[in-house]
């Protein structure tokens, strides 16, 4: 068992060389749990209640109150005062005060209009300036963030600076996307397409937002025990379902638009016949995005945030909303002039109500069943914003030594008060582990730690983590493999360039350079015209085990130069390590292309090869808690024109919802296990 555990915990470090992610540790025999409960009666906090009128239970079975604190937090201190982080650890462990909030502020522009977006400054850093105290931390995201790039800090002005922009998109004819350019270039306005552009746009940017939130809910479940809350700035979303209708058959494929102009006298904005235009990968989101179920993904979000103790506080900016689309709001094209037109007719009043009420209806659900508080249909923003921070404000917090085991699984709480005529709101349970909780901080801490479960948590969270790099685009990325042939290292890299300047075709250089950053091998792949990913055999002599590391340089057709670079570790005596990931759909002309990127759609299938090694491997399935998931992978051998040899494992990814998943590959007996976790995303 100890060479398995070690075993585990080397996957684990194989996977820190490929990806960037965010660490995790872990601390031992957490028996002892913290309860924040918010009594109110008549929607108002009550504050005279005694430790001997609350009952615990867990799983059904009494607690004894062990801590009873009533915590009331303090109000406004000057920014000045105010300790500010100087380290994301140092926020996080900032976070572990248990009588300071954790907030973050979730602006969704994409469901935000300019006005509105506007609008809601004023009454929201109010509150904030009023309502923040020492030990508070907020942090401000965006859908296009990643969770661990927020800045917590206990400044308010931060999140003034902030809110001081029209940062609102809705209502917006000119959001900065390309692919949503594309979307209109490919499908303009015909009795055929009818409103096709708008639909994929409107179903993209609302999955964004919500596949955001899940990412933030991942987050901050394990940040800290203690309630966190999340507000949310939106309109709210439709929460679209599949639909048949928009994979329909078109009968025809009209050409791009012509150039928008701007009558703002700047001249032309955007020129869409400028963009290339990839009928095959719009074709591609088109069908993806059909298959969208928002519905699902909020339920599986508010399912997360009970279990993270999560409470979400949305607000809709708009107050009590008379109609769901403002049609003098909305710039439209006409499609024959390229010019701005009247705006387009509203939809009926039926359909704007239902379309209304679904907004609304999502923000209540998501509130009502997070315990938090929807501050929906009230002009009154201000007293709204005031009653969410008193609903933070004041609550008690309990402690007791749990009866329960340390079993790995989810623990139920349930809180009573025993006065009449308190309603009460508490965290509805916990996980537990097996000898470990788990907390985000660093690496640092694991190699200390002994026993198979605290190296497959280590290793499964480090590599599911990982996927958080590839949420922002890169012009390049590259990943190794390396074997041992013939007395000598073998090091394969397969790259991929990300963006339209580098269709016209690329020339990579590959070097490897050793810890004192001399070049030991070298190697040059092409990228033709159209293509975006390579695959290149560096060959090599023997290296000296240790640390290297290989850098790519991609030079286009204009002269534009990228790099990117990679660590390599040669271990004593060497050893078969690394993987490459190709995939093969309609973007590729149904051909296996090396991929980099771990995010692939669900009309594409996806081959991970590893060098051959002599020893068969197996293959299963997990999804991102680790629970195997009953689904044939498929392993085949095959070899290069140059004779390596190599085992493939090949997946298609049409049947599975979007999310995140991870392969794992094992290699050689028990005694002496060699284990591989490869996590990728299914984007719409």
């Amino acid at each position: 068992m100890a060479k398995v555990a070690a075993g585990l915990l080397l996957a684990s470090a194989a996977v820190a060389l490929v990806f960037a992610q965010d660490h995790t540790t872990f601390r031992t025999g957490a028996t002892f749990i913290r309860v924040d409960v918010f009594p109110t009666s008549k929607g108002a906090p009550v504050s005279d209640l005694k430790q001997d009128e609350f009952e615990v239970f867990e799983d059904k079975v009494p607690q004894k109150i062990a801590t009873f604190e009533h915590v009331v937090v303090r109000g406004y201190q000057s920014d000045d005062l105010k300790r500010e982080p100087i380290t994301s650890a140092d926020a996080l462990q900032q976070m572990q005060s248990a009588r300071g909030r954790v907030l973050v502020l979730f602006l969704d522009p994409y469901h935000v209009e300019s006005d509105m977006s506007a609008h809601i400054r004023r009454p929201l850093t109010a509150v904030l300036d009023r309502a923040l105290g020492p030990d508070d931390l907020i942090a401000v995201m965006r859908p296009e963030m990643r969770p661990n790039e927020l800045a917590f800090t206990p400044k308010h002005s931060t999140v003034d600076g902030v809110l001081s922009t029209f940062w609102g998109q809705r209502d917006s004819l000119f959001v900065d996307d390309p692919l949503e350019d594309t979307y209109r270039a490919c499908y303009p306005p015909t009795p055929t397409n009818g409103t096709l552009a708008e639909d994929m746009i409107d179903r993209r940017r609302e999955s964004r937002t919500i596949a955001a939130l899940r990412d933030l809910v991942a987050y901050l479940g394990p940040a800290r025990d203690e309630r966190k809350a999340v507000l949310v700035v939106t309109d709210g979303w439709k929460l679209f379902e599949p639909d048949p209708n928009m994979a329909r058959p078109l009968d025809d494929v009209a050409p791009p638009m012509p150039p928008i102009q701007d009558p703002r006298g700047r001249g032309p904005s955007r020129a869409l016949t400028v963009l290339p235009l990839d009928i095959v990968s719009c074709e591609r989101d088109r069908f993806a995005l059909a298959q969208i179920d928002d519905v699902r993904e909020m339920q599986e979000i508010e399912q997360d945030a009970n279990r993270g103790n999560i409470s979400f506080y949305p607000i809709d900016p708009r107050g009590l909303a008379a109609y769901d689309e403002n049609p003098s709001a909305n710039p439209r094209i006409d499609p024959a002039t390229g010019v701005f037109a009247p705006p387009a007719p509203a939809a009926s009043p039926r359909k704007d109500r239902a379309a209304l009420t679904a907004r609304v209806q999502s923000l209540r659900a998501l509130a009502e069943s997070t315990d938090g508080l929807a501050l929906v249909e009230s002009n009154n923003i201000a007293g709204s914003l005031k009653k969410m921070i008193d609903d933070l404000s004041s609550y008690y917090l309990i402690g007791y030594n749990s009866t329960g085991k340390l079993d790995g699984k989810f623990h139920a709480i349930a809180v009573r008060i025993k006065r009449p005529g308190v309603d009460v709101r508490a965290r509805r349970g916990f996980l537990a582990a097996n000898t470990i909780a788990v907390t985000p901080s660093s690496l640092a801490a694991a190699p200390s730690l002994s026993g198979p479960g605290a190296a497959e948590a280590a290793a499964l969270s480090s590599a599911v983590g990982s996927l958080s790099a590839f949420e922002r685009d890169q012009p390049i990325r590259i990943r190794l493999a390396a074997a041992s042939r013939d007395g000598a290292t073998a090091i394969w890299a397969a790259g991929e360039l990300s963006g339209d300047e580098w269709k016209p075709g690329a020339e990579v250089d590959l070097l490897v350079l050793d810890g004192n950053r001399q070049t030991r091998a070298s190697a040059h792949a092409s990228v033709p015209v159209g293509a975006r990913g390579f695959k290149v055999a560096i060959a090599s002599a023997e290296l000296a085990p240790g640390a290297y590391s290989v850098v790519a340089r991609a030079r286009g057709v204009s002269g534009a130069t990228i790099t990117d670079s990679a660590a390599l570790t040669i271990t004593a005596p060497p050893t078969d390590s690394g993987v490459l990931l190709f995939r093969r759909g309609p973007s590729t002309g149904n051909r296996d292309t090396p991929a980099v990127d771990a995010r692939f759609r669900r009309v594409e299938q996806l081959r991970v090869d590893t060098p051959a090694g002599g020893v068969p491997i197996r293959a299963r399935l997990l999804d991102r808690s680790g629970r195997e998931l009953p689904v044939p992978l498929t392993i085949t051998a095959h070899q290069d024109p140059d004779g390596a040899r190599w085992q493939a494992v090949q997946l298609s990814l049409a049947p599975f919802a979007p999310g995140d998943y991870v392969i794992e590959l094992t290699k050689g007996p028990d005694a002496d296990l060699r284990r591989t976790l490869l996590p990728f995303r299914i984007i719409p």
